[in-house]
């Protein structure tokens, strides 16, 4: 049986302030890149377009995630696996759609 101590919540407190700290170096980092991102997707969805986002591996996952976010605000989005993309689903994309790359490295190659 499982039981739960003192250094479970240890644990879970040195978990957030990791978390709190990553939260505050992105803050920190929001400037004008983040400002035209934002501008970008805007002007796509008011010209009926979509916000596509992809990505290889955990950067997918993310991908994933965040186009889910943006549909349950009601934002226009969809996931797509770069590799079904190379394999046919591209035709998802229309040329007023904004696709969103993430990548850890930059240089994925299946990108």
């Amino acid at each position: 049986m499982f039981v739960a101590n003192g250094n479970h919540l240890q644990k879970a407190r040195r978990v957030l302030a990791i978390e709190i700290a990553a939260l505050q170096r992105v803050r920190r980092r929001l400037g004008p890149s983040f400002l035209r991102a934002v501008q970008l997707m805007r002007q796509r969805l008011e010209s009926g377009g979509k916000i596509i986002v992809t990505g290889i591996g955990k950067s997918g996952h993310i991908g994933h995630k965040i186009a889910a976010t943006l549909a349950s605000t009601g934002t226009t989005s969809v996931a797509l696996d770069p590799v079904d993309a190379a394999h046919g689903d591209l035709g998802v994309v229309s040329p007023k759609d904004l696709v969103v790359v993430l990548s850890y490295s930059g240089n994925t190659d299946e990108l």
